[in-house]
């Protein structure tokens, strides 16, 4: 980044998608056109560009989409990556977040380029799982309707191999 490194801090209230947020309006502020969304347990990989100009010119190749998503390596999902600037956009959820926008969200993979993350120890994993937990534990009670919150709340009770209460949470998602 040389030159275009910005350090800023925000303060932390267990709330990604509001992190990002502050993120992507920094870097509106500083002039960036690009977002690059990742997370510090991932990795990039642009096999399909020489130079960064070459990534740039598959950006900018079209005015839309706003937002290009990047596949994980063995290809089964992909993630938005690249964030037009500035944008409408903007991340929801406390944890497991997604983008979002009140007109819809034009998204277009990019070729040429994967992610995939790095594996976490015992101890970092048991960490996320209690941090998304206690998240999820307070969206859910505050938001009992949404399915979304009772579906990753499952998925984290089985992470942490407490079944029973996974499969009642992903019975309330049902």
């Amino acid at each position: 980044a040389k030159e275009k490194l910005h350090l800023a801090t925000f303060p932390w209230r267990d709330d990604f998608a509001a992190a990002r947020n502050a993120a992507l309006q920094l870097a509106s502020q500083r002039g960036g056109t690009w977002a690059l969304t990742i997370d510090t347990d991932e990795r990039l990989g642009f096999d399909g560009y020489a130079t960064a100009d070459d990534l740039r010119s598959a950006l900018d190749a079209r005015p839309i989409p706003l937002a290009w998503t990047v596949p994980v390596g063995h290809g089964g999902y992909s993630k938005e990556r690249f964030i037009r600037l500035p944008t409408s956009l903007q991340w929801r959820g406390r944890t497991h977040e997604a983008l979002t926008s009140e007109r819809g969200c034009s998204r277009q993979q990019l070729s040429g380029c994967i992610f995939w993350e790095v594996g976490k120890s015992a101890s970092a994993q048991a960490f996320k799982l209690e941090r998304d937990l206690r998240i999820l534990l307070e969206e859910t009670a505050a938001q009992p309707l949404n399915p979304r919150w009772w579906y990753y709340l499952g998925q984290t009770y089985e992470g942490l191999r407490e079944y029973r209460s996974g499969l009642a949470a992903l019975e309330r998602c049902i």
